[in-house]
């Protein structure tokens, strides 16, 4: 806000700024694909950008191959209080429901400016990787396969053999 007084100009923060912060780097899954009962971890890095220490949101949302998103408000985190010109490192992981659907999913991190009962507020930045990680897409079962794999073309026998990794 600006305020002229006479011939005197007096600068005052506006009381509804935007936080300065950005998300200066993040840790995708590295794992590529994951089972159906596994948590996918991600970690974000926040860096503090304006001129005074504060504290941000962290969190993210995952799109499925058929465009819809599931968004994990539960799992946002609030980060310790960062100084000016400072960094921290939050982890968080996806715990995912056995009703989303298999195949690659886009991951989106978030950072926003506060949180106000359950609700995200002033988001300043985000991140998003397509796919960043694959939930198996083939069905699972309990136990082993001990079946025949020869007469299969290799590709499949592979796929047969990889389908007991996710039990």
């Amino acid at each position: 806000m600006l305020v002229l007084l006479g011939a005197t100009l007096v600068l005052s923060p506006i009381a509804n700024a935007v936080a300065d912060g950005q998300i200066t780097n993040v840790t995708w899954p590295s794992k590529g694909v994951y089972c159906p009962q596994e948590s996918i971890p991600f970690q974000v890095t926040i860096q503090n950008t304006g001129s005074e220490c504060r504290t941000f949101w962290v969190g993210y949302s995952v799109q499925d191959a058929n465009g819809g998103w599931w968004d994990e408000p539960e799992v946002a985190q609030k980060t310790a209080s960062i100084c000016p010109g400072n960094n921290s490192s939050i982890g968080l992981s996806w715990e995912h429901r056995s009703d989303v659907p298999r195949g690659y999913y886009t991951a989106k991190m978030r950072l926003w400016e506060g949180w106000n009962e359950g609700v995200p507020v002033e988001e300043i930045d985000n991140k998003i990787k397509s796919n960043a990680f694959q939930l198996d897409p083939r069905q699972t079962f309990q136990g082993t396969y001990n079946g025949p794999t020869t007469g299969y073309p290799a590709w499949k026998q592979q796929e047969m053999t990889n389908h007991c990794s996710c039990r």
